[in-house]
């Protein structure tokens, strides 16, 4: 068989595949070979190397050596292709906290750009049914379980139709009653044509529903193959109880066997002996050595007796012949689990409750009558999702309400406290009391220089971060969301925010301005006078310009995002960065610098006070912040297209 022929029949292929942090290799140089239409488990200790072998499959991680094929198709050069055929549970389940079971589903769902929106809700419904989940569909994944969360992990993998299905450790947590629905359900994705790779420490998970396995030990695929024949790897062992133990001895040296005596049923001797020439080797690139020969046996049933120097029938025709009373005679060969423990050196921490799979319920396989009609790919659905998981965030929210209570907080002090004297104060100060239109603008005034890049470093650090932080980075990209397009995305809901802030801000002023005190003509910087609407629309002019002076700190906060998966150490980064550049903007001795900082042109809107307005503030503004966001984008590209998704 060729390369090319035994590559057309496996789901996961890799070559060489090693990946090494810093000094330390993790996984070295294994040849892993996953036939297509398998149950296969990935066996090894915590720490073997499972999980970051699993990341470089889905693309998370990047190789330091080898290649990876996944259903036929480089990885992860051909990523977008493959990934929407993949369903994954990688390292345990990670979520939303503040969303909804069903609406962390449908988030994920709108990460893949080959998903239907026509049918999501359907899917969801049907993969939490098939899950048992469909009473928590609307609770908050906060109140989920381990075990909840761990069947929520297994619906999202479950949203499509999937040619390949990888689970780490899929019943982490699940109780007696769920790990056996979890075995009926990798059955029956089987038994539809799917390839099943299982990632686990428990050996008696992989016994009951795996055809293939690989065993890990130290980074290394110490072997791999038939779940059958690796039960059979190893020396088989002769059984032989019988009255007569000399004699018996006597024909099983003469065999070239090396008897050992015991006499653990009273009068009856009990003697053991390794079979000559039994000895079954898999080596790790899955082809069976009976012999240490090279050659290749059968498999099933035949394989105990492949090699063997004295079948098992000629050794008991010869004790017979000599006379010796044959009262129980078997060969017999190591467990799966004896077997682990030779190549890892460690046992499995298998569960009692989980030694048998009779009775356990059949899973219903949810209507799959083909993949849904193929559209083109959009990335609105993903940012549309990233929308409304922003601004129903809690925590956007109060950062919202928090801008809001800017304005009422001004308006109310200055309405219950003695007149102000004109000319003193912050700038516009005393003339609230005459107009509540300067409301609004004072508010924004007061923002600028604190309120409003703080939110907006708490919103733009959290964006690469937080989805680290929680987990659900990598389930996003096996979506697959795809690392440019998610970006973008999470750039433009930092952007969204950077308009509702400043909105926030000027809408409230002009409402508590409204309420408390009289409204009229404005008098403009220019000395021209305008009327309410007009002065109203300025106000929301001066909030345009403050969405533009805040997209360069946006595109700073989502650079450093990338680095690292505390948010935060981004969000507070981002603060500080806001601070320092105002610093800065005040040293005289800076002044060849000032034009460049980001924050230089915060302050200018004064020439939209204006009649005509004067725009080249704006425009000035408007090109250095398009600057920002070209260098840290660029930045923030590089970065995270690069990044190892380990968290």
């Amino acid at each position: 068989m060729t390369a090319a022929d035994r590559g057309a029949g496996l789901a996961i292929e890799t070559t060489g595949l090693s990946k090494r942090f810093g000094h330390q290799l993790a996984v070295n140089s294994i040849d892993l070979a996953v036939p297509r239409g398998s149950v296969f488990g990935f066996l090894g200790p915590n720490g073997s190397g499972k999980t970051t072998t699993i990341r470089m499959m889905l693309g998370l991680a990047a190789a330091t050596a080898g290649s990876v094929r996944v259903l036929g198709q480089d990885m992860p050069g051909r990523l977008d292709e493959v990934l929407p055929q993949v369903g994954a549970l990688v390292e345990g389940p990670a979520f939303y906290p503040f969303l909804s079971g069903a609406a962390n589903l449908h988030r994920f769902d709108a990460a893949d750009r080959h998903a239907s929106p026509g049918t999501r809700r359907a899917r969801v419904g049907e993969a939490l049914e098939r899950v048992g989940l469909s009473h928590a569909a609307r609770k908050k994944v906060r109140a989920y379980s381990l075990g909840m969360k761990q069947r929520l992990g297994i619906a999202n993998a479950l949203l499509s139709r999937r040619e390949l299905l990888i689970l780490d450790e899929p019943t982490n947590g699940l109780d007696p009653q769920g790990t056996r629905e979890v075995r009926s359900l990798v059955r029956s994705l089987a038994a539809d044509g799917a390839t099943v790779f299982v990632s686990s420490h428990l050996l008696a998970e992989v016994e009951q529903i795996c055809t293939h396995a690989a065993i890990m030990s130290a980074g290394r695929l110490v072997a791999q193959g038939p779940l059958a024949e690796l039960r059979q790897a190893g020396t088989a062992q002769l059984r032989l109880i019988t009255p007569d133990a000399g004699a018996a001895s006597g024909v099983l040296v003469r065999l070239g066997m090396t008897p050992v005596i015991g006499h653990p049923d009273g009068a009856d001797a009990v003697i053991t002996s390794a079979l000559p020439g039994s000895a079954v080797e898999l080596s790790p690139n899955g082809f069976r050595n009976p012999g240490g020969t090279g050659g290749t046996g059968g498999t099933g049933e035949r394989a105990a007796a492949d090699g063997l120097d004295a079948a098992p029938e000629a050794i008991v025709a010869a004790l017979v012949a000599d006379g010796v009373r044959v009262r129980g005679f078997a060969v017999e060969r190591g467990s799966l689990e004896d077997r682990f423990v030779a190549l890892t050196g460690r046992a499995s921490m298998s569960r009692s409750d989980e030694l048998s799979a009779r009775g356990s319920r059949t899973a219903e396989e949810p209507g799959r009558e083909g993949a849904a009609p193929q559209q083109r790919p959009s990335s609105l659905p993903l940012l549309a999702s990233e929308l409304k998981q922003l601004f129903r965030r809690r925590r956007t929210q109060a950062l919202l309400l928090a801008l809001a209570a800017i304005p009422v907080l001004i308006a109310v002090v200055v309405r219950v406290s003695t007149a102000v004297p004109p000319g003193r104060g912050p700038a516009f100060l005393d003339r609230i009391t005459q107009n509540g239109l300067f409301v609004g603008v004072t508010a924004l005034i007061v923002a600028v220089p604190l309120f409003l890049p703080l939110t907006i470093g708490v919103v733009a650090g959290d964006t690469i971060a937080g989805e680290a932080g929680h987990g659900t980075l990598r389930y996003l990209l096996v979506a697959p969301a795809g690392r440019v397009r998610l970006l973008l995305v999470k750039y433009a809901g930092a952007a969204a925010f950077c308009v509702a802030a400043p909105l926030a801000v000027a809408l409230a002023g002009a409402g508590i301005g409204a309420a408390l005190f009289p409204v009229g003509p404005v008098t403009l910087l220019s000395g021209d006078v305008v009327q309410p609407g007009e002065a109203l629309n300025r106000m929301l002019l001066i909030a345009a310009y403050q969405t533009v002076s805040l997209l360069g700190l946006s595109a700073i906060g989502l650079f450093l995002s990338t680095l690292t998966d505390v948010p935060v150490g981004a969000m507070a980064a981002t603060i500080v960065l806001s601070v320092a550049a105002q610093v800065l903007d005040q040293l005289p001795q800076l002044e060849w610098l000032h034009p460049w900082l980001f924050s230089h042109y915060w302050f200018g809107f004064a020439d939209l006070l204006r009649q005509p307005i004067g725009w080249d503030s704006f425009t000035s503004n408007a090109g250095l912040q398009a600057g920002y966001i070209a260098v840290f984008g660029a930045l923030a590209y590089g970065r995270f297209v690069s990044k190892d998704v380990l968290s």
